[in-house]
């Protein structure tokens, strides 16, 4: 790459060694069509770094930094683990390498590390009305008169009332 000076922008535009015409170390800017000495960039003798906290990658003017310029991590070259909770999903990066951590930062779960457990609900495929019957019965027996239960689930009153005699197999007739 060569640099060029434009004097009416004032500002560095580098361009291609290809798209200039150099005679005697000096050539024409594409841009403006003004002559300028070709300042040619030497390739960087210099490491690149990499953080292995944040992944950024940079060149260090003076040996190794202290630091990550980016997250500002003084372990940026240690190998840290990252860990991810199983429950929630958040992912963040523990602290102390030794240990693993109590819990997860999200959801504060100390069961970060564990899978979740699946229990599995035996579903009895059981007849709607008889379901409903059986919920009626209950009420009755706990105490709820036969008008609450028929304005509660929106049934007229004879047919709760008709549910509650069968159901307790009563001789007389049911409370309101």
């Amino acid at each position: 790459m060569v640099k060029c000076k434009d004097t009416v922008l004032s500002d560095n535009v580098e361009v291609d060694i290809d798209e200039v015409d150099v005679i005697n170390g000096e050539c024409t800017c594409p841009f403006c069509s003004s002559r300028f000495r070709v300042v040619v960039r030497e390739a960087s003798t210099k490491n690149t770094i990499h953080c292995k906290r944040c992944g950024f990658d940079w060149v260090s003017r003076k040996g190794t930094p202290m630091k990550c310029p980016r997250c500002g991590s003084y372990s940026w070259n240690k190998e840290t683990r990252r860990c991810t909770c199983m429950i929630c999903g958040h992912e963040w990066i523990r602290r102390k390498e030794g240990e693993n951590p109590s819990r997860c930062p999200s959801c504060n779960s100390n069961r970060w590390n564990e899978p979740p457990k699946i229990v599995e609900k035996h579903v009895i495929a059981e007849d709607p009305v008889a379901v409903r019957n059986r919920w009626i019965t209950e009420k009755y027996q706990d105490g709820e008169g036969c008008l609450t239960i028929a304005s509660e689930l929106g049934l007229p009153l004879l047919r709760v009332m008709r549910v509650v005699t069968d159901g307790l197999s009563l001789k007389v007739m049911p409370r309101i």
